[in-house]
């Protein structure tokens, strides 16, 4: 944390699976550098395929709060218009700070959750090229066992191009 603001106290939030309520470290004061020292012993009592599951295609997202400190009015800025105001914070650069916070909050949410979706996506097409594969693979060894009076190329060219060029809803292709 870069702003001094922000040194009133901090803290972070997580949710492990199966928790029903996020757990909170203490609240550090009087540092832009807190180091927490949280530690937490989770049991799993039983491994099951939705426990592996978790840790193969979810994560962990920790939220890091700052509990920020308002200044104290300025009597000499009490006349000036709420534009005179966001001029004057933009040119000193304190309200180009906070939504700079904002943002990078809401964008490592953000983030998260679009590289969460990423990965799982990729997985999928994985699986899909990986069935393509293998069904061109089959077709291949399918034809080779084929005698050479029924070797044909058209067939075997369009059988090949359909596994090739599927959607990857359907596995298997006329050949």
């Amino acid at each position: 944390m870069n702003d001094l603001r922000f040194s009133v106290g901090s803290y972070v939030k997580y949710k492990v699976d199966g928790d029903e309520e996020y757990t909170q470290t203490d609240t550090l004061t009087d540092t832009c550098t807190p180091h927490f020292n949280h530690s937490r012993v989770i049991d799993i009592p039983m491994v099951t395929q939705e426990t592996l599951d978790y840790f193969e295609n979810s994560c962990i997202t920790f939220l890091v709060y700052g509990c920020q400190a308002d200044r104290a009015d300025d009597t000499h800025l009490s006349h000036l218009s709420t534009k005179e105001l966001r001029q004057k914070e933009e040119t000193s650069g304190i309200v180009r700070n906070t939504a700079l916070a904002r943002q990078i909050t809401k964008h490592s949410l953000d983030e998260a959750a679009a590289l969460k979706a990423e990965i799982l996506l990729l997985k999928r097409r994985n699986e899909i090229l990986t069935k393509k594969e293998k069904r061109i693979q089959s077709i291949v060894t399918e034809w080779g066992k084929k005698s050479a009076e029924e070797q044909a190329f058209d067939p075997f060219y369009r059988a090949v191009s359909a596994a090739a060029f599927s959607s990857g809803t359907m596995l298997k292709s006329a050949a």
